[in-house]
């Protein structure tokens, strides 16, 4: 099951189960896609050239990085 947080914090009653509703409802799921990925930033405007940026979190720092086989990892 892939469960997509709305950003409201932690898990709620707005979360979108969204393999059950490509199933119900094939075309609202396809609205709700477009809608969630127009929130997304494109990791291009966050690393540009680079493969590490750091993320200041209120007191915390942690390192966002680019691995050699393109996933990101998140150290604290």
């Amino acid at each position: 099951m892939v469960v997509v947080n709305t950003g409201r914090g932690g898990a709620s009653d707005d979360d979108v189960d969204v393999k059950a509703l490509e199933r119900r409802q094939p075309r609202l799921a396809e609205s709700v896609a477009r809608a969630m990925a127009e929130d997304a930033i494109d990791s291009r405007a966050i690393f540009g050239d680079g493969k590490e940026v750091a993320i200041r979190h209120g007191d915390q720092l942690y390192r966002l990085r680019i691995t050699r086989h393109g996933k990101l990892i998140l150290n604290k």
